[in-house]
């Protein structure tokens, strides 16, 4: 906005320039910062997408990067761009794959493995628009999915029904294969905090702490147990133990101390009966 005001001849203070910079920083992380962010996540194969605001950030510099070619004002100076080339930037956003080499993609998962992908598999999405968009034109709406291109998807043999995409549908999978999953993950992110892009890996580690949470509160039935609690444990599992003292968890609390307290005061009227019988012996006896 600030480029587009300036190309109309609009001016402002230096100040107010400063403040545009700042604002293409990350939550206050300065330039070097978030770029040694970018450097990191790259080291370790971690997909940029994890983290959104460093995605942004890279997109802000991009544009940044471009404005500083064209010779206008920018944020970006030779120095800055020495550093990006040097941790790697990507200067130049990859291109999208078309979609004929979509739809090879497609052929070749399905004849590897004989089924459509599924939601956490990066062409689920593609397979899911081209069943959105043919049930559009079946429908009489307009999109860019062509007659030809739709001969062809049905010549090699793509199944254009929506009810095909529902996850209940799917053979459950054993808690050992989804174990297994889990430290691929971990060793592909450095960490077990399942990013929302894997929306079913996700919702079973979700699983497993509510699992790990009847276990050891003995609330309601669990099928955790101490072999799967050990594996677990032995790849840094988060069992989110440090968020269950909020809400039921401080009432349930509350109940099992106000129980102790009226046990003890049960026990102290009580200890003087006790003491009467055996004093009025004392008295008979003397």
């Amino acid at each position: 906005r600030l480029r587009q005001l300036e190309d109309i001849g609009f001016t402002c203070t230096s100040s107010e320039k400063r403040v545009n910079a700042r604002e293409l920083d990350n939550d206050g992380m300065g330039f070097e910062e978030m770029l040694a962010e970018m450097k990191r996540i790259k080291d370790i194969n971690a997909p940029i997408k994890t983290n959104r605001k460093l995605e942004w950030w890279i997109a802000e510099q991009r544009k940044e990067y471009e404005a500083f070619k064209a010779n206008r004002p920018s944020s970006i100076t030779p120095e800055k761009v020495a550093m990006m080339a040097q941790s790697g930037f990507p200067f130049e956003k990859l291109k999208s794959p078309s979609w004929d080499e979509r739809a090879v993609e497609w052929l070749e998962f399905k004849t590897k493995h004989g089924r459509d992908p599924m939601r956490e598999e990066s062409l689920y999405q593609w397979v899911y628009k081209q069943r959105v968009k043919y049930k559009q034109k079946k429908e009489g709406k307009k999109n860019n999915l062509t007659q030809e291109q739709i001969q062809r998807l049905t010549d090699w043999g793509f199944n254009w029904e929506m009810k095909f995409q529902f996850p209940n549908m799917a053979k459950p999978v054993p808690w050992e294969e989804r174990f297994e999953q889990l430290c691929k993950y971990k060793e592909e992110h450095g960490n077990c905090q399942v990013h929302k892009n894997v929306p079913i890996l996700g919702q079973w580690v979700k699983q497993q702490r509510k699992e790990y949470r009847y276990f050891v509160q003995g609330s309601k039935p669990s099928r955790m147990t101490q072999e799967r609690i050990a594996k677990l444990s032995s790849i840094g599992f988060d069992f989110g133990e440090k968020r269950w003292n909020t809400g039921k968890m401080k009432t349930a609390h509350a109940a099992i101390e106000k129980g102790k307290q009226q046990d003890q005061e049960q026990l102290d009227q009580q200890e003087p009966m006790l003491q009467i019988p055996h004093h009025h012996h004392q008295q008979q006896q003397q």
